[in-house]
C-alpha cells in the first residue's frame, strides 16, 4: 500500500558491493507518491531497510535526436535513504540494470540509462536463461577540479577535517556526484556511522558528499579496503 491508498507497489531489494536497494518499476507512478514513502520504506527498524530507493522510469526525452544517439530503455532517479535526491550512484545504477533485465529491458546486451548525471550505459552478460550474470558501466572520467565535483574548497586535495578528536584528510572528487575519498589506518575500526553523518554534511560540499575511509589493503599491492558512508 503506497501513500495509505489501496494502490499496490512491488518492491525489488537488490545488493551491490555492499550497497542495498529498494527498486520499483515507476514508469506509471507519480514519481512524488514514490519519493514521499522512501524515508519510511528505507528505514531498518520500521520499513524494509534499504540505502536507498531506485526508480526505474520512463526515458529522457532531452537526448531525442540529438547527434544520432540512441534512446534510452530508462531513466533511474535515486532517492537517499532520507528522502533527498542524490545525482547518481554506481552501484545503484548497476542494480537498476539487474531489475531491467527482469522486466525484459537491455536483452540485447546494453542498457542505456538517463540520471541526474547523464546518459549511463551498462554492458551486460545476459546468459541462455536471459538472466544477468553481471553488469558493468562506464562511469566517465573522474573530475578533480572543484566546481564539478562540486566543492567550495579551492584545493579539494588534502582536504583535513577534525571530529571528536579524530583527524581526517583525503582528497575530493567528482563521478557524477561529489566523494571524500579519506586514507585512514583501519576501515574496519573507522568511525564510519559516527563521523559519517557529519562528514557528509560538511560545508565545503553544498550537495553533500559521499565519504570513503580507505587504506591499502596488507600484503597485496595492487588492493585498498574501503568502507563507504
Amino acid at each position: 500500500m503506497v501513500g495509505g491508498s489501496m494502490s499496490l507497489i512491488t518492491l525489488h531489494k537488490i545488493e551491490a558491493t555492499g550497497n542495498d536497494f529498494l527498486v520499483v518499476d515507476a514508469r506509471h507512478w507519480d514519481p512524488a507518491v514514490l519519493v514521499a514513502q522512501a524515508p519510511q520504506l528505507c528505514d531498518r527498524s520500521k520499513g524494509f531497510g534499504a540505502d536507498g530507493l531506485l526508480l526505474l522510469g520512463l526515458p529522457s526525452e532531452l537526448a531525442d535526436g540529438v547527434d544520432g544517439l540512441e534512446e534510452a530503455h530508462c531513466s533511474m532517479r535515486l532517492i537517499n535513504a532520507d528522502g533527498s535526491d542524490a545525482e547518481m550512484s554506481g552501484n545503484g545504477v548497476r542494480a537498476l540494470g539487474l531489475f531491467a533485465v527482469s522486466i525484459g529491458l537491455g536483452a540485447e546486451g546494453v542498457l542505456r540509462v538517463d540520471t541526474a548525471a547523464g546518459r549511463k550505459v551498462l554492458d551486460l552478460e545476459i546468459d541462455s536463461e536471459g538472466v544477468l550474470v553481471y553488469a558493468t558501466v562506464d562511469m566517465g572520467a573522474v573530475a578533480f577540479d572543484s566546481a564539478s565535483i562540486p566543492t567550495t574548497a579551492q584545493d579539494p586535495r588534502g582536504l583535513g577535517a577534525v571530529i571528536d578528536g579524530v583527524s581526517y584528510s583525503g582528497d575530493a572528487a567528482g563521478m557524477g556526484n561529489p566523494h571524500w575519498v579519506l586514507l585512514v589506518e583501519d576501515p574496519a575500526t573507522a568511525l564510519v556511522v559516527e563521523h559519517g553523518p557529519i562528514l557528509e554534511l560538511d560545508e565545503r560540499f553544498p550537495n553533500r558528499t559521499n565519504v570513503e575511509f580507505i587504506s591499502l589493503t596488507p600484503g597485496e599491492s595492487n588492493a585498498i579496503t574501503m568502507r563507504v558512508w
